[in-house]
């Protein structure tokens, strides 16, 4: 018997096809077994055979060649841990096949790679944490290669990145028994982002001032598949009533209720500092001081936002419960902390919304007064300034749509002071 890449225990090449060489199957009697039609035995329960070796996993190639005399062979069984002690069937006159029992070949160890954060501008200091999996055994060895010519060799590294461009992060690990598995992950650095000065805007010239301001047109929140799809569109972002103006409609679709709103963002993120909305949140009226009612299947917020929420400030007002103002920052979608206070009838005038945004804390305010510091899960990213108004058909949040009566958020000055 040959096989395609076969070596010893020391790597060299043995009994492989082509050569003169092979492993012998000695077909003889052992325990009172006979050779007798389809019945045989063989040196695996007779004595421990030859052992083989594999170069690399996949699929091997065997060959088997019989003497003249005309013996023929039906199978030959492989084991990939022990050999057979005993025959696998009768030791004469045998008819069972065996059925193959392939090993499953898995890795022993696997690695990925966390890295906090992943992009940002130089210096970018980026924590690195190694993700393994282990069927056994422990990790006894890292090697990381940040892609800009420095290594480590810690387990949780951190590294600061000097220069623009993107790098390749690559750690291979290896555990006690001298496994190794390896994977890499993609470091952005781009120039310093020059900090934006005090952003004022009393959104009373008649236009949006697109130095400072997009008008988004994107997905809203609030989609639920089959009851609501929510969307932003510039056309109910509006500056013709002396002050910014935010619209909403809802009208019943085929596929649920469409949700328009609008949103504005800021052109460049801001960072520390003291944020504030003078807002009169979701109302029926028309007018920025006339009269008008609230009504349920909304959300009015103003609120800071980058990368999935990586960095998140929001002050929000929602349908359900329009006298409540809920006060949140969040550095993953997963992790936030949050207050809320009670104000009357924010639907029916203006009302400031301030946050002040230190490293390790948030002080909100309400129309000038304290109202609580937050100090866990405090984001650090610099961040886009947003305010809008959408649509929601949730008893849950934001309450259940109301169809077919227009709605409207103003908002007459915000401030942006740096730190």
């Amino acid at each position: 018997v040959q096989f395609s890449d076969s070596v010893s225990s020391l790597g060299i090449p043995l009994n492989r096809i082509g050569t003169t060489q092979g492993v012998t199957v000695s077909l003889q009697s052992c325990t009172n077994g006979v050779i007798h039609n389809s019945g045989w035995t063989d040196n695996g329960w007779c004595g421990l055979g030859s052992r083989m070796f594999f170069q690399s996993t996949g699929t091997h190639t065997i060959r088997a060649q019989v003497r003249e005399d005309g013996f023929m062979i039906d199978q030959i069984v492989l084991s990939p841990v022990t050999y057979l002690s005993t025959a696998p069937g009768k030791l004469s006159d045998d008819a069972t096949l065996l059925a193959a029992r392939v090993p499953v070949l898995t890795s022993t160890v696997q690695v990925g790679i966390g890295t906090n954060p992943s992009s940002g501008s130089t210096p970018l200091s980026v924590n690195f944490t190694p993700n393994a999996k282990l069927s056994g055994g422990s990790l006894a060895a890292y090697r990381w290669v940040f892609g800009d010519g420095q290594i480590s060799t810690q387990g949780l590294p951190s590294h600061v990145y000097q220069s623009t461009g993107t790098f390749t992060t690559t750690l291979v690990v290896t555990d006690n028994l001298g496994h190794k598995a390896s994977n890499f992950a993609k470091i952005t650095v781009n120039n310093p982002v020059t900090k934006p000065g005090t952003l004022t805007d009393t959104f009373s010239s008649g236009s949006l001032d697109h130095s400072k301001w997009l008008a988004s047109n994107e997905p809203a929140p609030g989609s639920i598949s089959g009851v609501n799809y929510g969307s932003f569109v510039p056309g109910n972002v509006d500056l013709s009533k002396g002050m910014l103006c935010l619209r909403l409609q809802q009208q019943q679709g085929s596929s649920g209720v469409m949700s328009v709103g609008g949103q504005i963002q800021s052109v460049v993120p801001y960072s520390y500092g003291t944020y504030e909305w003078i807002m009169r949140t979701s109302s029926t009226s028309s007018t920025p001081n006339g009269s008008g009612s609230r009504v349920s299947g909304q959300v009015s917020s103003g609120f800071t936002f980058i990368n999935n929420s990586q960095t998140e400030i929001d002050y929000e007002i929602e349908g359900g419960h329009p006298d409540t103002v809920w006060m949140t920052n969040w550095t993953t979608v997963n992790a936030k902390q949050y207050t809320s206070a009670t104000l009357t009838a924010p639907d029916a005038g203006f009302y400031s919304y301030k946050f002040v945004w230190t490293p390790g804390r948030i002080d909100f305010y309400l129309d000038g007064v304290f109202v609580s510091t937050h100090t866990v899960n405090i984001p650090s990213a610099s961040a886009y300034i947003l305010v809008n108004h959408w649509g929601t058909n949730n008893s849950k949040w934001g309450g259940t749509a109301t169809v077919g009566v227009e709605r409207f958020l103003y908002i007459s000055r915000f401030t942006y002071t740096p730190l």
